[in-house]
């Protein structure tokens, strides 16, 4: 029987997220613990709902229970518990393919997998031969069955996650994800909305973005899904200062001519003390958001950058205070 789900219905804003369910520390693993995550747990927890999940458990087996591993050697891999032999591949396979199918139908927009396990880890976990020997690595069975079964879906290990940076971004990406699988609007002002977004990930890709909507007649489907595609690959990279910078120069620039001398002066050495390093992110773009407000600059109060989801805002604030207090200039 699967475990516990929270509810479909939480707080609106809020993101589902898949999660192996050891690290949120659930009892769950084969030595009887649990791998909890204090980032994941203590803040980010306040902000989504978790959907935990335990192959194993899911599956019938019991708590604690004999190590298993990945058996290579043959054109499949198998799903082996060496101290009793037994194998578990078509088991979980099998539950795999209905739990992923039901998992889609959820609502998710990311899923972030234990590394290492046989079960869920999403890359490198360790591939033994029939004496016990390493001979590779590949994916659990389970987030295998995930990323096909689900392929745009975001998805990380908890160790990418251990830098807040790197979690800010898989968030950003989640809830990018959320507003693709959801919208409603067409495809141009869709991407108006999340160019800064995509900008401050990859620019010379998102340029690439750009000159294909120019170019292209209509909001076909082929397009949407290429475009979906192509968004979700540029934002599985993590902006650097000098990216971040570049995105409050744009905002500054355009607000300049919509305020008064002394604001605008306060925007330029926010910007500037970011670029510096002497600013954290949400100090200066916090600023720059209550510039923005006060003169109801539309190209700015539309941009999904400065202006996420309340909810995506409060994660983006928490995570930032994380961040070393002294970074790299930008030259």
């Amino acid at each position: 029987m699967p475990l516990q789900e929270v509810a479909s219905a939480g707080p609106p804003g809020r993101l589902r997220l898949g999660i192996s369910a050891c690290l949120l520390g659930e009892s769950v693993r084969y030595d009887g613990g649990d791998k909890r995550a204090p980032l994941l747990c203590d803040v980010v927890a306040c902000r989504v709902d978790w959907v935990p999940v335990c192959p194993e458990v899911e599956i019938g087996l019991a708590t604690p229970r004999p190590p298993m591993i990945l058996l290579g050697g043959s054109r499949t891999l198998r799903l082996w518990t060496p101290s009793t032999a037994e194998d578990h591949t078509g088991t979980m396979r099998a539950w795999a393919r209905e739990r992923v199918a039901g998992l889609g139908a959820a609502g998710l927009a990311g899923y972030v997998l234990k590394s290492r396990s046989p079960s869920c880890g999403l890359r490198t976990v360790p591939v033994h031969d029939a004496s016990g020997q390493p001979i590779g690595a590949a994916s659990g069975l389970f987030a295998s069955a995930l990323a096909r079964g689900l392929p745009q879906l975001p998805l990380a290990e908890e160790t990418e996650l251990e830098d807040p940076a790197a979690l800010t971004q898989f968030l950003r990406r989640a809830f990018f994800y959320r507003r693709w699988q959801q919208r409603q609007e067409p495809l141009l002002p869709f991407h108006r909305r999340h160019r800064a977004l995509l900008l401050a990930s990859g620019a010379a890709a998102t340029r690439r973005l750009d000159r294909q909507l120019a170019v292209a007649e209509g909001d076909g489907e082929d397009l949407a899904v290429r475009y979906g595609q192509e968004a979700l690959r540029i934002l599985r990279h993590v902006p650097s200062r000098r990216c971040h910078a570049r995105n409050l120069g744009w905002v500054v620039g355009h607000l300049v001519v919509h305020v008064g001398d002394r604001q605008r002066r306060r925007n330029v050495e926010a910007y500037r003390a970011y670029a510096r390093g002497e600013l954290p992110w949400a100090e200066a773009t916090s600023l720059l958001r209550h510039s923005a407000e006060e003169v109801a600059v539309a190209t700015v109060l539309e941009s999904a950058y400065l202006f996420p989801e309340p909810a995506e805002w409060e994660l983006l604030v928490r995570l930032d205070r994380l961040q070393p207090p002294e970074c790299a200039p930008v030259n």
